[in-house]
């Protein structure tokens, strides 16, 4: 789908999320997050959030994963080893 960021028309690219053409709707403002591609004005869209971008000043980690293993369980099994390393 194509996006408006303020004079720029860019296109955002989802992979296998067949769900969002129901959720989006023509001039709804949506947050998106994901890759960058400046050559091809692309977004690979790892994230999308109906409404504006709401600032909470948070930085989250995106980590390279293989095969059978997710960001999300990635960041899952960072937050269990870092929380067992505290309590020891």
């Amino acid at each position: 789908f194509r996006v408006l960021v303020g004079n720029y028309l860019i296109t955002a690219v989802c992979f296998n999320r067949p769900y969002l053409k129901k959720k989006l709707t023509l001039g709804s403002v949506v947050t998106i997050s994901g890759k960058w591609d400046k050559h091809r004005q692309t977004v690979s869209v790892q994230e999308l959030k109906n409404g504006p971008h709401q600032e909470d000043k948070s930085i989250e980690p995106v980590y390279s994963v293989k095969e059978n293993v997710t960001v999300k369980m990635m960041r899952r099994f960072i937050k269990e080893a870092l929380q067992h390393h505290l309590d020891s």
